[in-house]
């Protein structure tokens, strides 16, 4: 009997050791099958940026072409800027200066007028 079960644990330990084996086998299959998809689509996808970086190569190329003929242009834009700004700025100061003086004016004109007020007031007491 000792030897009849033993082969019977043997023969049930083969069944699980093939069907161990046969799970990796086939995990290993799903993964080589991923890692296949994976790569064409990688492929695809370095095709397309290099298709890509080659328009923007010759992107590149027409702009510095055209750097010698916009440069004049450029210098023009930014001097008129430039202009535009330092304009804005003597208005600003201009502005600025003329708050200055008109709010010092009505401090002037406040003090003055406390100050006359004030001197009426003793001069009627």
């Amino acid at each position: 009997m000792k030897s009849y079960g033993k082969s019977r644990r043997v023969k049930r330990d083969k069944w699980t050791n093939r069907m161990a084996i046969m799970g990796i086998t086939l995990v290993v299959m799903f993964l080589a099958v991923a890692i296949n998809i994976k790569g064409a689509d990688l492929k695809k996808s370095d095709l397309e940026y290099s298709i890509r970086e080659q328009n923007l190569e010759q992107q590149k190329e027409e702009e510095e072409k055209n750097v010698g003929m916009n440069m004049k242009m450029s210098m023009r834009r930014k001097s008129a800027r430039v202009q535009n700004e330092n304009e804005r700025r003597k208005r600003m100061q201009r502005i600025s200066a003329r708050n200055v003086r008109n709010a010092a004016g009505r401090s002037f004109w406040k003090i003055l007028t406390v100050g006359k007020n004030i001197a009426l007031h003793f001069a009627t007491a």
